[in-house]
C-alpha cells in the first residue's frame, strides 16, 4: 500500500469520526416536536376552532407562519387589583433610590413559532409549536431564542425571566376583517408563591437568597394570539392573553396576561390607506408652523435613505410648548400621546422626554402632478424619561404612548405629511385624528439647528384636540456626510 493510499485511508476515518462527532453534537441538541396533547388543544381552543374558517392547500400565507408570526420584545401586563395573583417577582433592592438615576423596568414578551407540522393538517388549522421568552428587566432585551428543551424562571436583581413551551394549533377567522389566530396549552416552571396575597414573594426580600427560588411545574397554561391578516395603517397590533387554566385557589393560578406587539420587517405592510391620509393632508402640502420659507428643505430623490439613517435607534427631541397661551392642562399635553405623571412634572417643558420612529418603510408611487413621490409608513414611540433609550428603541408593545402613521412625500415640497392613529385603537380605525408634517432642512443658522423637525397638529373636528407639538433631531457633525451631503447642506450667517 502506497504512502499516498495510506493517508487517504486515515484521513477518511478523521473526517468520518469528526463528522460523527458533529452529528452527535447535533443529536445532543436538536429538539423534537411532539403533539401529545392535541386532544386538550381541541377542548380548550374550541372556540376558536368554532368560528374557524377552511384552509386552502396553496394559500400562501401558511408557508410564512414560523415567520410572520414570531415577535420580538412586545409588552405584557396584568390587571391586579389588591388581592391579584401576580406572575413573577422582581428583585429591585440594588438599584438605585436617586430620583435623577431611577429608571422604570420594562415588561418584555418575545415569541418565536418553532415548528408548523403541516402533515398532520385538518381542515381548518395546522399543529404548531412555539416558544416564548417574557420578563420584567431594567436593560435586558428578548433577541434570541432561549434553549427550547427546558423552560426555566431566572431570577437576579434588575432582571426576572421566564420561558413556557407550547403546542397548539393555528388557524384563520373571518370576523375583524380576517385575522389569524394562534391557540396554544404551554409548560413552564413557576417561581413558588406563599400564599400570602399581600406578600407573595416574601422570599425575594430575604437576605442571601441564591436568585434560585423553588420552582413548580405547571402544564395549565392557555396563549392566545391574534394577529391582522395584513398588515396595514390600522392593522398592525397583535393582541394575546396567557391565562392560568388551575383554579384560583392553586398556589400556580396567576391572573391574565395581556400581550401586544405588532406584525414585524417579514411582513409586507400594504399601503392603500389614501382615504385616511386624506383627512390631514388635502390640501397638499398641509401650510403648518414650519413651512415660513426661511429654512431651506431637503426635495431630492434618497428622502427615504436619509430618513431611515436620521432616526435609525436615534431619539428625537420634543420641542417645549412656550408659545402655547391655552390652559396649563391644555399646554402640558404632549400632543396625541396619553399623559402621566412623569409627563405632567415637567410641566410642558417635556424636559428628557423623546421620541423614536420604528418600523419606518417606504415605496415609490407615481401622483397626478409627476413629481417625485413616496409613500411612508412608519411608528412614532414616545420615551420616558425614566425609560432606558436604547432598549425602548427595540419594543414593539402598542400602547398609549405609540402611534400608527402613513403618508406621502413629494420632491415638489420636501414635506412629509402624514396621518396618526393612536396605538391601543388603531385597530378600530376611529382614532387617526393627528397629522404628522415632517422635513429634512438643507439649511442652518444661529436659530435653526434640526437636521430632522417636525409637528403633531390635530385634524380639524377631532374632540381630543392639543396644541400643536414640534420635534427635532440637532444635527451633529458625523452626519454630514453621503447622500444628504451631495445636497449640500449649508449654514446662514446672520444679517445682524
Amino acid at each position: 500500500m502506497s504512502f499516498i493510499t495510506v493517508s487517504l485511508f486515515i484521513f477518511v476515518i478523521f473526517l468520518s469520526l469528526c463528522t460523527g462527532s458533529d452529528s452527535r453534537v447535533r443529536n445532543k441538541h436538536s429538539v423534537s416536536y411532539n403533539y401529545d396533547r392535541i386532544d386538550e388543544v381541541k377542548k380548550k381552543c374550541a372556540f376558536v376552532l368554532e368560528s374557524a374558517s377552511e384552509l386552502k392547500p396553496d394559500d400562501s400565507r401558511l408557508y410564512t407562519i414560523t415567520e410572520e408570526l414570531s415577535f420580538l420584545n412586545g409588552d405584557w401586563w396584568q390587571e391586579l387589583n389588591g388581592a391579584g395573583a401576580p406572575l413573577m417577582p422582581f428583585d429591585d433592592r440594588d438599584l438605585s433610590r436617586s430620583s435623577s438615576n431611577l429608571q422604570s423596568p420594562l415588561n418584555l414578551v418575545s415569541f418565536w413559532v418553532t415548528d408548523v407540522n403541516r402533515s398532520h393538517r385538518s381542515r381548518n388549522s395546522i399543529l404548531v409549536s412555539g416558544f416564548l421568552q417574557m420578563g420584567i428587566t431594567l436593560e435586558g432585551l428578548f433577541m434570541e431564542k432561549p434553549y427550547e428543551r427546558s423552560p426555566r424562571f431566572d431570577i437576579w436583581p434588575g432582571q426576572s425571566q421566564l420561558s413556557v413551551k407550547f403546542q397548539g394549533i393555528y388557524a384563520e377567522w373571518e370576523k375583524n376583517h380576517g385575522e389569524r389566530v394562534l391557540c396554544l396549552v404551554g409548560s413552564t416552571v413557576l417561581p413558588s408563591r406563599q400564599p400570602d396575597s399581600a406578600n407573595p414573594w416574601g422570599w425575594v426580600k430575604e437576605f442571601g437568597y441564591t436568585n434560585q427560588p423553588l420552582l413548580m411545574q405547571d402544564d395549565q397554561i392557555l396563549l392566545v394570539l391574534r394577529y391582522p391578516r395584513k398588515l396595514t395603517l390600522t392593522s398592525r397590533a397583535i393582541w394575546g392573553s396567557m391565562k392560568s387554566l388551575n383554579p384560583k385557589s392553586n398556589l400556580k393560578y396567576f391572573d391574565e396576561v395581556h400581550i401586544s406587539s405588532w406584525l414585524g420587517t417579514s411582513a409586507n405592510y400594504e399601503f392603500g390607506s389614501e382615504n385616511v391620509v386624506s383627512k390631514a393632508c388635502d390640501p397638499y402640502p398641509y401650510k403648518d408652523s414650519l413651512m415660513n420659507g426661511d429654512i431651506d428643505i431637503y426635495k431630492g430623490l434618497d428622502f427615504c435613505v436619509i430618513l431611515e439613517r436620521f432616526t435609525r435607534e436615534a431619539a428625537l427631541s420634543i420641542v417645549p410648548n412656550w408659545k402655547c397661551n391655552g390652559t396649563d392642562d391644555f399646554c402640558s399635553k404632549l400632543g396625541p400621546f396619553a399623559s402621566d405623571k412623569e409627563i405632567n412634572a415637567t410641566d410642558g417643558s417635556f424636559k428628557d422626554v423623546k421620541l423614536v420612529l420604528q418600523d419606518v418603510r417606504c415605496e415609490k408611487t407615481t401622483l397626478q402632478d409627476n413629481a417625485d413621490s413616496k409613500r411612508v409608513s412608519s411608528v412614532f414611540r414616545v420615551v420616558l424619561p425614566s425609560e432606558n433609550q436604547f432598549s425602548v428603541a427595540q419594543r414593539t408593545g402598542v400602547n398609549n404612548m405609540t402611534l400608527s402613521a402613513e403618508g406621502i412625500w413629494k420632491s415638489s415640497s420636501g414635506q412629509l405629511c402624514m396621518v396618526g392613529c393612536s396605538g391601543m385603537v388603531a385597530a378600530a380605525g376611529n382614532a387617526c385624528d393627528s397629522r404628522i408634517c415632517l422635513y429634512v432642512p438643507l439649511s442652518f443658522s444661529i436659530k435653526q439647528r434640526s437636521i430632522l423637525m417636525g409637528t403633531f397638529s390635530s385634524i380639524e373636528g377631532n374632540t381630543r384636540s392639543y396644541f400643536p407639538l414640534a420635534f427635532e433631531k440637532l444635527v451633529r457633525p458625523s452626519e454630514l456626510w453621503d447622500q444628504y451631503t451631495a445636497s449640500h447642506p449649508y449654514y446662514k450667517y446672520s444679517k445682524n
